[in-house]
């Protein structure tokens, strides 16, 4: 289960994302997000490698719930 907090920073990092690159053709896979800090940024691979406090967030979560 996801944190509520940790999900709505992912979702500003990713509406912030496609604001600042909106030509961008590929689209992310999701958010990679600190847990603690809420700092994260879009990843294009499907399997990326986390740090123990990091958590990933699926693009198909954050469209879904907005």
């Amino acid at each position: 289960m996801l944190d509520p907090t940790v999900l709505r920073a992912a979702q500003q990092i990713y509406r912030a994302y496609y604001e600042v690159y909106p030509e961008r053709t590929h689209q992310a896979f999701g958010i990679v997000i600190d847990r603690h800090t809420h700092r994260g940024q879009p990843t294009f691979s499907d399997n990326p490698i986390l740090l123990p406090q990091e958590c990933f967030v699926f693009s198909s979560q954050l469209e879904a719930e907005k």
